[in-house]
């Protein structure tokens, strides 16, 4: 079940760039990483790599969090991850890269450029629909 994202929290989401996403390992400690996410008025999305402890991680349990600071101020999520698959990958990772200053000077590459972009730097994209969400200042 979806949240109720207040216009506040919509705004703050929109805005910020970087979180740190926690997953849960297999021992049910946690694991922790800064990464560059998206948000669209509906979802969260990451690009990982496939390799990584997140990647796994979300495969085993998808229930994860993302803190999204600024300063003392920070909103927290909380939610359930998916693994995406082909197509649903590449619309996710052009919207992480429109977030991205480096991103936006270069071409748009075709579907399969893309995708062969994400194979090469074997990339997971994951989807967050999110569930909770903390606001504190």
């Amino acid at each position: 079940m979806a949240a109720e994202i207040t216009p506040e929290q919509d705004e703050y989401l929109r805005a910020q760039r970087l979180g740190a996403f926690a997953t849960g390992r297999g021992d049910g400690s946690p694991q922790l990483s800064t990464i560059m996410y998206d948000y669209d008025g509906a979802d969260l999305v990451v690009s990982v790599r496939r390799g990584s402890a997140k990647w796994h991680n979300v495969q085993q349990q998808p229930s994860v969090a993302l803190l999204v600071p600024d300063g003392r101020r920070q909103l927290i999520v909380y939610g359930r991850a998916e693994a995406l698959g082909h197509p649903e990958r590449l619309a996710a990772m052009r919207r992480i890269n429109s977030k991205s200053r480096r991103r936006s000077e270069q071409p748009e590459l075709d579907d399969d450029a893309l995708a062969a972009q994400i194979d090469e730097a074997r990339r997971g994209l994951i989807r967050i629909t999110i569930e909770r969400v903390f606001m504190n200042d």
